[in-house]
């Protein structure tokens, strides 16, 4: 297996059969690689995963474990920061789904503007008045 670094291109290989313990070994000569070359991105990188690593385990106290009554407006508004910060984390932008949406809704008015055509096809009495395919 082998990977290299994306700021540097320095190669890093393992020849480790097992792909879960060359990954572990992939991981910690990349890390301390980063760590050591690279401390510009990996000292923020570090604190970002710092600050989403407690922000999820947060939520998921609360989720699992606490019953937040509505009236407590400002815990909730917390908890809403917390699950933004893991989102974001996880590379999903909340800007960029309000932009998606609105697009939608602007695609959405324009279809609406145009009429829709009904054609008249004629009516059936009953079923009984269509004519039958091996009948004819």
């Amino acid at each position: 297996m082998r990977v290299a670094c994306s700021k540097c291109g320095l190669s890093f290989e393992t020849l480790i059969i097992d792909q879960h313990q060359a990954l572990k070994e992939l991981e910690a000569k990349t890390i301390n690689h980063v760590k050591h070359k690279h401390p510009e991105i990996f000292n923020p990188l570090a604190d970002g995963i710092q600050k989403a690593s407690m922000c999820l385990a947060r939520l998921l106290h609360f989720d699992e474990c606490v019953v937040v009554p509505d009236n407590e407006v400002w815990l909730k508004d917390q908890l809403m920061d917390s699950q933004e910060v893991v989102m974001m984390a996880l590379g999903y932008d909340p800007n960029e789904d309000e932009e998606d949406e609105e697009e939608e809704l602007e695609e959405g008015e324009e279809e609406q503007e145009e009429p829709i055509e009904i054609e008249s096809i004629g009516s059936v009495e009953s079923i009984d008045s269509i004519p039958d395919k091996e009948a004819s």
